[in-house]
Formats: structure tokens, sequence, C-alpha cells
């Protein structure tokens, strides 16, 4: 039974109250199953904060997901992360910032994904040259994965839809107007 299967048949059973939340505790510690809400207890001075900030920063930056970055033992929970982007105005801009680099790099893996031929071919057992479709397909996914991402993470760089004419600015006016009184120069009118 997968992981996910067995922790929501649990909850199931604590809606259905045939279960209590420490039970539930008792079961997760000894199946060794975690959950990420252990590090909830943590006590992070300021200065603290800020390193440990300044590191998740940095990795962002880097290419890694917030999500890779927290599931880690030694670095807060996503919750307390959070809760220090929304104090801090500070804060919010440093991980848009670093978002933005994170994009640039998923785009620079695009490139390197795209260019990379090394298993692409491979040798049959008879000495022929083959191509390996799973791998091209594979390739392919991941090339589309990433641009979805990136259209999403920096839509005004990335994104599918391009705005020559505005620079991303509301207009305050309509683009084009039409007057039907107005008077139109007809070529059947002689």
């Amino acid at each position: 039974m997968s992981t996910f299967i067995f922790i929501s048949f649990l909850i199931c059973l604590y809606k259905n109250k045939l279960l209590s939340l420490n039970l539930i505790d008792l079961i997760m510690k000894k199946k060794k199953i975690d959950t990420g809400y252990e590090k909830e207890g943590r006590f992070y001075s300021p200065s603290d904060v800020e390193k440990v900030f300044d590191s998740i920063i940095r990795e962002i930056e880097y290419g890694c997901s917030v999500r890779e970055i927290l599931r880690r033992e030694e670095t807060p929970s996503q919750r307390t992360f959070f809760k220090w982007l929304n104090l801090d105005d500070n804060k919010v801009v440093r991980y848009n910032q670093a978002m933005k680099l994170r994009a640039h790099n998923l785009f620079e893996e695009i490139l390197e994904i795209a260019d990379s031929q090394d298993k692409d071919v491979y040798i049959d057992k008879d000495g022929n040259e083959r191509t390996d479709h799973n791998v091209v397909n594979r390739s392919k996914l991941q090339v589309d994965a990433r641009k979805w991402v990136i259209g999403r993470m920096d839509p005004a760089k990335y994104g599918d839809k391009m705005d020559i004419t505005t620079n991303q600015k509301d207009l305050n006016r309509p683009i084009l107007t039409i007057d039907p009184l107005s008077d139109i120069d007809d070529d059947t009118k002689q």
C-alpha cells in the first residue's frame, strides 16, 4: 500500500471518529512516515531566520524547487517559510527575484536537454544503431514540462502570449472604435 493511500486511510478513520490524532501520530512514527510537521516546533532567532532564508533563496536561484528544499530535515517547514514571507516585504522581493532566476535556470535546462543526444541512440544485439524512442520522448516531456512551468513563473518573459503593443499595460481605451453614424467613403455612391 502506498504511503499516500495509507495516510488517506488514517484520515478517513479519524474523520469517522474511529481513530484519535495521538494514535495516528503513534502509527506514523512507528511506520516512519515523515509528514514534515515535526519541524514546526523549532525556534529561529532573527539572525537564524536571515541565515536560513538566505540559504533557501540561494538554492532557489540555482534552480531547486521550494518544495524540494523544505523537505529536508535541516530546513524549516513550508508553513514557517511562508510565514517569514508574509511578515517581511523585503523577503517577498528577494523571493520573487529568486523565482525569476530559477525560471531562467529552467530555461537554460531546456536548452541542455534539447541539445543532449547521449542516450538517444543505442546499439542493438546485431550491432545496428537504433533510436531509443523512450529516451527521446522522455526528453520531449522534460522540455514541455519546463516550458509550461516557466511560462507560469514569468509569463511576461516566457509565456505563450506575447504582448507587443501595450508593454503589459492596460490601454484605458478601446483599440478600435467604429462610429456607425460617421461618413463612410463608399465607392458604390457616385
